[in-house]
């Protein structure tokens, strides 16, 4: 069995990548003045099944995918037959209406075929997709304008520093119809994290640019989440899209989609932040690693951020005495005055280590560290014996060449002596405490002894300034993005 399509020559590195793990499969052939890819999936050492979810992947070559499923003598064995003429065809139309700009990338399920590209930051509508007829009937669905298809935001290029706009683009493509058990989501509200810019070196370069989200479901083939429902996902920087919300959750990985918890009336955008999981990280990972106790001293750095900020709300809450740490002294402020930190230091302007002897007299019994470096060896040097330190992140760093990160001192005789507790942690190791944890912030929230503050950006456009601004810390509180 062959599938076929055609190559630009700036795909030609990403096509042999589809094959790497069995490069005999890919062929370079020529037909007249055309260049063309051949995948020969008869050559593979594991049966054909095995690479079907390989060959939906590769743009524009669903529809020869599916002919050769049905049809694959007749496919095979001759050139002439109407079905393959009628397919090679279509493919035809779609290279010469795309021309050289029709990027051919593995893309993401439910996202199968580019249109056009553009610059981030400036999105241009080049090319107009057929229209997607679709039977809706709920009042939130009638309301939304018809679309042709969905845009989403890729990042084209490795992160050195600070992220540039260049480094990500705008790709436009076509929705697939749905199959059942799918649900298409309109995105209401973007969230951005530190994360985001953590994990990019985790994943294949280019690669949809993931991230948490709220959407609205306004077509669903999919009894459990009905036209209307917001559902919580994963699927990143993107407006529209197509997803099974069924898949299982795995103990310890990371939460994919969810239904939108009754949130008792609260702001829906909070559902990516304080009572989303942001707010699940500050709640659990404080409370279950710092394990805080009345009277205790707690020290809070990014203490002006998502979950900085609610972590010394939240250690107030059990009776702590509280000290934060942020970039400004405005934030300084309101820390303070809003979120009844005891005291709180601009740390680019203070001597950290006289900051904390003067704040914390009698020393510091827990650490909740977001921000890393130096700054974060000086405080552990602060603490008490048998103090509990959690390490949440270290955005200090996350804009640094990984070659040239900055050095800090040496914690090992510190946490001998002092006999201190230093644990990192991820948390979807308590994937399946989110819903006891998201019922506990509402009540907080609810009844005012939680303070949650969000930075929104409107706009699908300006994500990527939002995002950049939060690693740069110009947000107050929760940076998320209105759609």
């Amino acid at each position: 069995m062959i599938a076929r399509d055609v190559k630009f020559h700036e795909s030609l590195n990403t096509r042999k990548d589809i094959s790497k793990q069995e490069p005999n499969l890919l062929n370079i052939t020529k037909d007249g003045d055309q260049d063309f890819i051949e995948i020969d999936f008869t050559k593979s050492n594991v049966p054909v099944e095995k690479h079907r979810h390989e060959a939906e992947e590769v743009d524009n070559m669903q529809d020869i995918w599916s002919e050769c499923q049905e049809y694959p003598a007749e496919y095979d064995r001759d050139e002439s037959s109407p079905r393959r003429l009628q397919v090679e065809q279509q493919a035809e139309e779609i290279r010469r209406d795309t021309l050289d700009q029709l990027r051919m990338t593995t893309r993401a399920p439910g996202r199968p075929r580019i249109l056009r590209t553009g610059s981030v930051g400036r999105p241009k509508k080049i090319y107009q997709t057929k229209e997607v007829e679709r039977s809706v009937t709920s009042t939130d669905a009638n309301e939304i304008e018809d679309f042709a298809g969905s845009t989403e935001i890729t990042l084209k290029n490795a992160l050195k520093r600070t992220p540039k706009r260049d480094d990500y683009e705008i790709i436009k493509f076509e929705l697939p119809a749905l199959k059942n058990g799918d649900i298409l989501l309109k995105m209401e509200w973007i969230s951005v994290d530190p994360s985001l810019r953590v994990y990019h070196n985790k994943y294949n370069i280019p690669y949809d640019q993931f991230g948490y989200t709220l959407g609205i479901v306004i077509e669903s083939k999919n009894d459990e989440y009905p036209v209307g429902t917001r559902v919580v996902t994963y699927e990143g920087w993107c407006d529209y899209c197509v997803v099974n919300p069924n898949k299982p959750v795995i103990p310890g990985q990371r939460i994919l989609y969810y239904k939108l918890p009754d949130l008792k009336g609260l702001p829906m955008s909070m559902s990516v932040g304080a009572l989303g999981m942001p707010g699940v990280t500050a709640y659990l990972g404080f409370l279950e690693i710092c394990k805080p106790q009345e009277g205790d001293t707690v020290v809070v750095t990014g203490a002006a951020g998502a979950v900085g900020s609610l972590v010394g709300q939240i250690a107030k809450i059990k009776g702590c005495k509280v000290i934060g740490f942020a970039g400004s002294d405005d934030k300084v402020q309101w820390i303070e005055e809003e979120l009844g930190f005891d005291k709180a230091f601009n740390y680019k302007t203070v001597n950290i280590s006289a900051a904390i002897k003067e704040a914390a007299p009698n020393g510091v019994d827990c650490y909740f560290d977001n921000v890393g470096g130096e700054i974060s060896s000086l405080i552990i040097n602060e603490m008490n014996d048998f103090g509990r330190i959690a390490v949440c992140g270290s955005i200090s760093t996350y804009n640094n060449d990984v070659c040239q990160l900055p050095k800090a001192s040496i914690l090992q005789p510190t946490v001998v002596m002092k006999q201190l507790k230093m644990e990192g942690f991820v948390v979807w190791r308590w994937n399946y405490r989110f819903p006891e944890a998201i019922q506990q912030l509402t009540e907080l929230v609810l009844n005012g002894k939680l303070n949650p503050k969000e930075h929104i950006t409107v706009g699908f456009e300006n994500v990527f300034d939002a995002f950049v601004g939060m690693l740069n810390g110009e947000n107050v509180g929760k940076a998320v993005i209105k759609i």
